[in-house]
């Protein structure tokens, strides 16, 4: 009989799909104790509470040798039982019916658990047992299900496990047992976990974390494609460039004679009308010049006449084209004493002509003296830099911003470029012309403002590292 029960236990304990009879024999609580311990060693060890479930049902399901195994557990000692895993799956789908069910089972273990809502069955601890096809709603029982509530030392049921297997697996008192005692101490590592894991920020935080290696390159691939896309969206491009108002047409007034320049009227920035006086020339030299001539036109008229009382045909002709001569010069001198006043040829602006030091100087005939621009018509000179040129041709449209009118904007058409760069502030730039109306007379010679060159659409890849390319290849010297 001995040798019996020592054969027995021996194959009890290498076939863990029989369980000894004698649940506090010396060999069982040996099996059980190390058991409990590689079960709480591997449960500490799971990532996370979800983790841990999942490494407590399958090695529940291998070392009990039932067939499925399910935990729940109950959010800090409180509420209902929720099923957060089952031996042999993965993904568990809560939206079925069979998580439910169990979840049903776990709570009425709980409920008629010793001290909880006031309800204690006496004995059993609230374990739950009863056959599948009752759970199921199956008309052919397949197995028994055995659920125990999990209780930490402190009395607070955090959770419970239920077991479905054969009826002999099921109701063998060593797997009861082993069941419960296992209980106290995978309750206190599953509180420890579920502290560990949080509240629902910090949760959701670790599993991102969690998450990031897997997808790290398919979410720099990703970034690269999307970044590579970017680059290739068409967007509006813009050259700003500075500019300068200019008259559209300008007009000089020289002095129409030789003579002394007597008084100034006007200086520059006044606004003229066409015919006022500009200014006025000295003119007792034309007078005196004037009343010579007319002497000697007199003398030469009275010479004709005694020439021609004697008979002198010869000296009578000679008189005769001196008085054409002088009656020229005459015309002559009475038409500068008729420009003795210079005025203005247009309505317009004095732009140059600042005359005011000059009064009683000297002064040639064709000198000019002031100049006048019409204002009816002005033309804006865009400055545009050596970087930007060949992307600017004329006909493209320009928005235009005065410095002194920064509320309002003009628009035009950028009519001509000139083919030769100049030197505009130590900078190489060519000049775009714009030709704006200026009916109302807004606008001055010698406005400053910021212009803008619609030149159309290009890549944002373009427009964000043209400049930086072109830099390298100068630098390069490509």
């Amino acid at each position: 009989m001995a040798s019996e029960s020592a054969a027995t236990t021996s194959h009890a304990e290498h076939n863990p799909g029989v369980r000894l009879d004698a649940p506090r024999a010396p060999a069982w609580e040996a099996r059980t104790t190390a058991a409990i311990l590689d079960l709480v060693q591997k449960t500490s060890r799971a990532g996370d509470l979800p983790a841990a479930c999942r490494t407590l049902a399958n090695e529940l399901q291998q070392f009990l040798g039932c067939g499925q195994v399910a935990v729940g557990l109950r959010r800090r000692g409180r509420g209902r039982c929720r099923v957060v895993a089952v031996s042999g799956l993965a993904d568990l789908d809560l939206r079925s019916a069979a998580p439910r069910r169990l979840e049903a089972m776990m709570d009425e273990a709980v409920l008629h658990a010793p001290g909880t809502d006031g309800h204690s069955s006496g004995t059993g601890g609230g374990t739950h047992a009863c056959d599948v096809a009752n759970m199921r709603g199956d008309s052919t029982p397949s197995g028994r299900l055995l659920c125990i509530p999990v209780r930490s030392t402190d009395q607070i049921i955090v959770g419970a496990w239920t077991c479905i297997g054969s009826p002999e697996v099921i109701a063998s008192e060593a797997n009861l047992r082993f069941l419960e005692v296992a209980a106290w101490s995978i309750a206190g590592t599953l509180q420890l976990l579920e502290k560990a894991e949080g509240g629902l920020v910090r949760q959701i935080a670790r599993r991102i974390a969690r998450a990031m290696p897997k997808v790290r390159g398919l979410a720099i691939a990703a970034t690269a494609v999307i970044v590579a896309a970017g680059l290739c969206i068409p967007v509006p491009y813009d050259v700003g460039a500075q500019f300068q108002l200019q008259p559209d047409v300008r007009r000089f007034v020289a002095a129409p004679h030789a003579g002394e320049f007597q008084k100034s009227l006007v200086k520059p920035g006044d606004i003229v009308a066409k015919g006022q006086v500009l200014a006025r020339m000295e003119g007792r030299e034309v007078r005196w010049e004037l009343a010579g001539v007319m002497a000697e036109q007199e003398h030469a008229n009275k010479s004709r006449d005694v020439d021609m009382a004697a008979g002198k045909t010869a000296a009578t002709q000679i008189d005769q084209l001196e008085i054409r001569r002088l009656e020229v010069k005459r015309q002559l001198l009475q038409r500068r004493l008729v420009n003795l006043e210079i005025k203005s040829p247009v309505d317009g602006i004095v732009v140059a002509g600042d005359l005011q030091r000059s009064e009683g100087v000297p002064v040639s005939v064709g000198q000019v003296l002031y100049e006048v621009a019409p204002l009816r018509q002005m033309t804006a000179e865009l400055a545009i830099t050596d970087e930007e040129i060949s992307g600017v041709s004329s006909g493209m449209p320009v928005t235009l911003r005065l410095d002194s009118h920064p509320e309002c904007q003009w628009r035009g058409m950028l009519a001509r470029i000139h083919p030769r760069s100049v030197t505009r502030e130590k900078d190489n730039v060519f000049l775009g012309e714009i030709p704006l109306d200026n009916s109302d007379g807004a606008l001055r010679p010698g406005m400053k403002g910021r212009a803008v060159v619609r030149t159309g659409s290009r890549s944002l890849g373009w427009v964000l590292f043209h400049r930086p390319w072109n830099y390298l290849m100068t630098w390069l010297d490509w």
